[in-house]
């Protein structure tokens, strides 16, 4: 089972990203949401978190920039009628946040609104893994947006979610560590915060 990826970004476009990993080349089916992530690291390094599907006919990857939006993935495809090409499009639609929102609190018309997801399979999506979700806590992020004007806070945020850290994890310990010191540089600051999840 191939979970990550790390290689030199050769082709993105919108649905997919091919990386060059020690000369060998690697195709991962992404949402529009993990595409904009990587938009501006092509021929660069990165990491990518992957699932490795296969089935009797066919194996494919699907990539992901974020623990989030693999976690979710992997959920929705647990449920009968929602494979893994119509899994990533949910996050081409919203984000993994939206998602959990969206099914926590039951809107089958907002998962209506993603292609290939009709009511019934809406409804089913709700039933089946509501309750895989509600141990969950909400999603509001603060102090995202200040946190975001700060370009070493932003390269932090960045790399520590390709490690496969949640957002909410890394932003909540960034304000901790940054609420008496607002000058910290980005390596320091990666190594305090991997420091503290890992407590």
């Amino acid at each position: 089972m191939i979970t990550f990826l790390r290689g030199k970004i050769t082709f993105l476009n919108e649905n997919s990203i091919e990386l060059d990993v020690s000369g060998v080349g690697y195709k991962c089916i992404v949402s529009l949401n993990t595409s904009k992530f990587y938009s501006n690291k092509v021929n660069n390094e990165i990491m990518i978190l992957t699932y490795h599907h296969i089935n009797d006919t066919t194996q494919a990857l699907f990539g992901f920039f974020e623990k989030d939006e693999k976690d979710m993935f992997e959920l929705l495809i647990s449920v009968s009628g929602v494979g893994p090409k119509t899994a990533i499009q949910f996050f081409s639609s919203a984000s993994a946040d939206d998602i959990k929102s969206y099914i926590k609190s039951g809107e089958v018309k907002a998962l209506t609104s993603i292609p290939g997801i009709g009511p019934k399979t809406a409804k089913r999506i709700i039933v089946d893994i509501k309750e895989k979700i509600t141990s969950i806590s909400d999603n509001d992020i603060p102090n995202e947006d200040v946190l975001s004007e700060n370009s070493n806070y932003k390269d932090a945020i960045d790399a520590l979610l390709v490690l496969g850290y949640s957002k909410k994890d890394i932003i909540n310990c960034i304000n901790q560590l940054t609420s008496e010191n607002k000058s910290i540089e980005t390596p320091e600051l990666i190594k305090k915060v991997l420091n503290q999840i890992g407590k």
